[in-house]
């Protein structure tokens, strides 16, 4: 496993409890209940999608504690150590607080403040090497920045896809729509299966709120007047 220093015996659920523990000898109450509330939300990410990362040996072993009945039943918290936390970091930020939580703009940034604390302390306990904790941080450090204006714009884009009249509308395309290229009142997208449509007018704050690479989930209406945007859902950094 990358950027692990020793697999000691001690699982994540019993790692998560540690951090805890000393984060709340340094921190406000109210500033741990957000740590307190990240932690739980990433366990239950782990828990629900981690085992889909597993080699064939370890998901064997996995399902077969998964599968097993009354005190011998464990969830992935608490069957694996802390060697799978931090590459998990970037389905957790970017996919299931964006998707499955569908936080707000607080509750993004917090994730990623409390994820790059989590993982500078993974470093400083010797659970992961430092190289490896450090660009963990690094990314939860941008996902702090990026993840809440990132709900900012599809937030932005609904309200006007709510409020624009489309005539005419003879198609409809749902998916992720990743920005390829802007001009100043229109933009060019392209689905995941590389497919572009454009041009679509929008605001130019809309537009300044966009970065080329960054995706948002949606629905696009092909009418009369072209490409316009129709739902607006979340929004992504790839």
């Amino acid at each position: 496993m990358a950027g692990v220093v020793r697999e000691l015996k001690v699982s994540i659920e019993e790692v998560f409890q540690q951090f805890l523990a000393d984060q709340r000898e340094r921190l406000r109450p109210k500033t741990f209940s957000k740590y307190r509330d990240i932690i739980e939300l990433f366990t239950h990410c782990l828990n629900e999608y981690a085992s889909s990362g597993l080699a064939a040996a370890e998901r064997k072993r996995f399902d077969q504690a998964y599968r097993a009945k009354g005190q011998a039943h464990r969830e992935f918290c608490q069957l694996f150590g802390p060697e799978h936390i931090l590459g998990n970091l970037g389905e957790f930020l970017n996919y299931f607080m964006i998707r499955k939580v569908m936080a707000g703009t607080e509750l993004l940034q917090a994730a990623g403040t409390v994820t790059k604390r989590l993982a500078k302390w993974l470093s400083e306990r010797g659970y992961v090497d430092e190289a490896y904790a450090a660009a963990a941080a690094e990314g939860s450090g941008t996902a702090a920045a990026v993840l809440p204006r990132l709900r900012v714009l599809a937030d932005r884009l609904q309200e006007y896809a709510a409020g624009t009249a489309v005539r005419g509308a003879e198609q409809r395309v749902e998916g992720h729509f990743r920005l390829v290229r802007t001009e100043v009142v229109r933009v060019w997208v392209e689905d995941q299966g590389g497919a572009e449509y454009g041009p679509i007018p929008l605001p130019a704050d809309i537009i300044g709120r966009w970065r080329v690479g960054w995706s948002v989930s949606g629905a696009l209406v092909n009418g009369r007047q072209g490409w316009r945007f129709a739902e607006a859902w979340n929004g992504y950094p790839y």
